[in-house]
């Protein structure tokens, strides 16, 4: 675990967290019949995504020492149980969000800028090295997947008029 967890670089923005670990039988003074863990990665390119997958596989390949004087080694069984994949920014998409935020910005009157957000959702699983994909193009809001959780009933009119005017575009490009 704590060889995994030293995989994590957020300059590079990846992660390795325990999201869950659970071992033996509510017992003390034994060495553990078994253990689980599962761990969070996260990774915002299709590179970083492999480099973590093999580093990952090479520490979890090892049987390690169970006792001090190494007569029991552990045996490690491992899956990979939602392989959600990077959402990784293309720079074609750079003219659309461009125009995208330019909309915005006009039809609200102030300056709008697009941001990492970390985390990951159904739209990762659309992403290929190749496509072409935008997310977070909504209405604006606070507090996420809080009891203070808001949505700016404005912004939900400004945004549709900003995709509708950024898929037209889009279309039109691509004739």
């Amino acid at each position: 675990i704590h060889k995994a967890q030293r995989l994590s670089d957020p300059r590079r923005q990846i992660g390795v967290e325990v999201g869950h670990m659970q071992g033996g039988v509510d017992k003390f003074n034994v060495i553990c019949g078994s253990a689980s863990v599962k761990l969070d990665t996260r990774f915002s390119n299709f590179s970083d995504q492999e480099w973590l997958h093999k580093k990952l596989e090479k520490i979890l390949t090892k049987s390690i020492k169970t006792n001090f004087d190494g007569s029991h080694k552990s045996h490690i069984f491992y899956g990979i149980e939602d392989d959600c994949p990077a959402f990784a920014f293309n720079k074609k998409l750079q003219p659309f969000l461009k125009t995208y935020l330019e909309s915005v910005s006009e039809l609200e009157g102030r300056s709008v800028e697009s941001e990492m957000a970390g985390g990951a959702g159904d739209v990762n699983y659309m992403c290929k090295r190749d496509s072409l994909v935008l997310d977070g193009l909504g209405a604006l809001g606070s507090g996420m997947h809080t009891r203070k959780e808001s949505i700016d009933l404005k912004s939900i009119y400004s945004r549709s008029l900003a995709l509708s005017y950024l898929l037209t575009m889009a279309s039109n490009r691509l004739r």
